[in-house]
């Protein structure tokens, strides 16, 4: 698997993404109360940041990544590329700065900035009731 990381560095990175991405239906962000633009700007994000890798077949159909990522994901990631097939840089910025509390250092969308946001807004959330 590690070596899979070295090979293929945005497998992790795209898995990741998805993962959040499914989450932003039930989960608020700072500064965007609607889950439809929410999710609509992960799709986005997707779209500009792996589009390149999904659309090359020897990439997408290569082993680690049908292992690593799962039947209904991949779905999904086919579904969003179908649906953005060419983000314009404005859409892609505007998605970007929606998603910011999710974005690591990297600027990749985290599962592990998403339980830090998670968390904050439950802090936040009940900081207000006070």
């Amino acid at each position: 698997m590690e070596n899979w990381d070295r090979e293929y560095p945005d497998l992790a990175p795209l898995r990741s993404a998805l993962i959040v991405r499914s989450s932003l239906k039930t989960r608020n962000l700072v500064g965007e109360p609607d889950p439809k633009v929410r999710t609509q700007a992960a799709e986005i994000f997707i779209a500009a940041r792996f589009g390149k890798l999904v659309r090359d077949p020897n990439w997408w159909n290569s082993r680690p990544a049908t292992s690593t990522i799962a039947p209904q994901l991949r779905t999904k990631v086919e579904q969003i590329m179908a649906a953005y097939p060419d983000p314009d840089p404005a859409e892609v910025e505007r998605a970007r700065a929606i998603l910011r509390p999710l974005l690591d250092s990297k600027g990749d969308l985290s599962t592990a900035r998403s339980r830090t946001s998670t968390l904050l807004d439950q802090v936040l959330r009940s900081l207000s009731s006070v």
